[in-house]
């Protein structure tokens, strides 16, 4: 089985993904400024109970838990293309070794920097 990426490509995606989900802590400010408006003008009974209960215990721990899991996501595959390039990397200084071993050429060589990522900007 062969894998090929683009390793640009693939850390490009991330990196935007990133930028759309930094608008998530906005949004769980907006939530929480909201359910203290509300709570505020309620101020007892079993409405604000509920209100307080939602917002505190559903809304705002989802949205962290969705930050959370995105996080991960971002991570993992940062990870697993960090291994697709670093296994290229090994697989091609396997290759050169093995050549050297067969062509006996000391100026035998190969560019690695092209396998290795670049940083995204």
């Amino acid at each position: 089985m062969t894998f090929d990426i683009d390793v640009a490509k693939s850390l490009g995606v991330v990196a935007a993904a990133k930028a759309h989900c930094s608008e998530l802590e906005p949004i769980r400010a907006a939530v929480r400024h909201t359910v203290d408006d509300v709570g505020g003008s309620l101020r007892a009974g079993p409405v604000f109970g509920a209100l307080q209960f939602y917002g505190d215990d559903v809304l705002l721990l989802d949205l962290l838990a969705l930050s959370q899991r995105i996080a991960n996501v971002f991570g993992g595959t940062q990870a697993a293309v960090a291994a697709y390039v670093a296994g290229d990397e090994q697989l091609a200084a396997d290759v050169l070794r093995n050549a050297r071993s067969i062509v006996d050429a000391p100026t035998f060589s190969f560019r690695l920097d092209k396998f290795r990522a670049r940083p995204m900007g």
